[in-house]
């Protein structure tokens, strides 16, 4: 244990949770009101489907980052020597009082030579799972980002936290992880996108249900996925309805006169004129064409943003398609008619 409370004097000589026991003592799950099983052995998270997810030839991307602490670099050194086995590593990982403490451990967890051993998935997945202390949840949730998931067992995981973790802030973040996952999981497209479609039209946040369209990525998406956004619509308000727009303003080229024209529907239904404000300047992503089109068929009684709808489409009649010439020359125009 010299090596380990060597690592610890890093943290702080004073506390306790330093001292680890041999066994670790029983924990109840306040998270979910529950007593953890050992192992979760069936459902979407089961640590045998996850022995492969869980050993990938990148680095979690969210977890590791550019540069490493003195605690990070100690405690992989020891771990990779064998002065701290895995067992004591994660126990620390387990009783660590704080974000930035919990992610130096867990990133020397997954730098040093275990990170192939299915201990440390099975204890991320518990952790994730059972660990009362959100930023223990977020931590071990970062270890599943940006990873290749042949099995689906990954997005089976990341799914369940969007749909039943008790933190809002974390069920956002594993639908971000969600829609970022579609470049290296090609083969989960399809799931991918009506599960976050699903979300997106029942959740009962509406910043969860915000996430879920903006984790669509469109542009990889097949067409039908227009159809569906414009259903999530005929129940959305504020937020939703932008983020549905911001989705579609996203979709390829060969989509972007269909999704023009649910953009069209969306804007009727923002009440808010800073809204509709950023809708029209959304607009301008999708393309000269598709926006000038567009932009021509809004219906708005509000003087000053029909004014900007004018003066957009005088500038893209004119030829212009680069976006930051585009708002160089609104403001020009907005500070001639201010003289």
């Amino acid at each position: 244990m010299a090596a380990i409370a060597g690592a610890a004097l890093l943290l702080a000589a004073s506390l306790a949770w330093l001292r680890l026991p041999r066994s670790a003592p029983a924990r109840r799950d306040t998270h979910r009101g529950t007593a953890p099983a050992e192992a979760p052995t069936t459902g979407p998270m089961a640590p045998a489907s996850l022995a492969t997810a869980q050993s990938p030839a990148e680095l979690p991307p969210a977890l590791i980052g550019k540069t490493t602490s003195d605690l990070q670099e100690r405690l992989k050194a020891d771990l990779d020597s064998g002065a701290v086995t895995l067992a004591e590593a994660l126990e620390l990982l387990r009783t660590s009082p704080d974000r930035r403490t919990a992610h130096d451990i867990a990133a020397a967890i997954w730098l040093s030579r275990h990170r192939r051993d299915p201990l440390v998935s099975h204890a991320f997945i518990e952790m994730l799972r059972h660990d009362p202390a959100e930023f223990r949840r977020e931590i071990a949730l970062l270890a599943f980002s940006g990873q290749r998931d042949d099995s689906g067992a990954v997005f089976d995981l990341l799914l369940s936290v969007a749909q039943v973790d008790s933190s809002e802030h974390l069920r956002i973040l594993a639908l971000e992880f969600l829609g970022g996952s579609i470049e290296l999981n090609p083969s989960h497209a399809d799931a991918v996108g009506e599960a976050l479609l699903r979300m997106a039209r029942t959740d009962g946040s509406e910043r969860v249900r915000r996430a879920a369209l903006l984790g669509l990525h469109l542009e990889v998406r097949p067409a039908s996925m227009i159809e569906e956004v414009r259903r999530v619509l005929d129940s959305a308000s504020g937020d939703t309805v932008m983020a549905s727009i911001e989705a579609l303003t996203g979709v390829g080229e060969s989509d972007r006169p269909a999704a023009g024209s649910v953009i069209k529907e969306a804007y009727t239904r923002l009440d808010d004129r800073w809204d509709r404000h950023a809708a029209i300047w959304l607009l301008l992503r999708m393309g000269p064409e598709t926006a000038l089109a567009t932009l021509r068929r809004l219906g708005e009684s509000d003087a000053g943003l029909q004014r900007d709808i004018a003066d957009f489409v005088a500038i893209l009649e004119s030829g212009e398609s680069d976006l930051d010439r585009i708002a160089a020359r609104k403001t020009a125009m907005e500070e001639e008619r201010d003289q």
